[in-house]
């Protein structure tokens, strides 16, 4: 399982990181925009995430902003809904 851990809250991004990296791999970043860049890299990759945590509240790019991105990449690249990355907001 390929996992993104979003948070501009250094203890709550240490936390998640060490309890999910117990179910695979597991990137860390600090910001929306960061997320959004690493969400589109992977599938540019074709390592696509299967879960990202997102904090709703940090500078910048909100967690619910990403989201919306995501799902509206998703909805244009035409991706099924059973391979859409599972998002669980913080």
């Amino acid at each position: 399982m390929r996992i993104l851990v979003v948070d501009d809250e250094y203890v709550s991004l240490v936390k998640l990181h060490l309890i999910l990296l117990h179910y695979g791999d597991c990137d860390v970043v600090t910001h929306g925009e960061e997320a959004s860049r690493m969400f589109l890299k992977a599938h540019k990759e074709s390592k696509a995430y299967d879960l990202i945590t997102l904090d709703i509240d940090m500078p910048g790019m909100k967690g619910y902003d990403v989201a919306g991105m995501i799902r509206q990449w998703e909805s244009i690249n035409r991706i099924k809904k059973d391979e859409k990355v599972k998002i669980l907001i913080v």
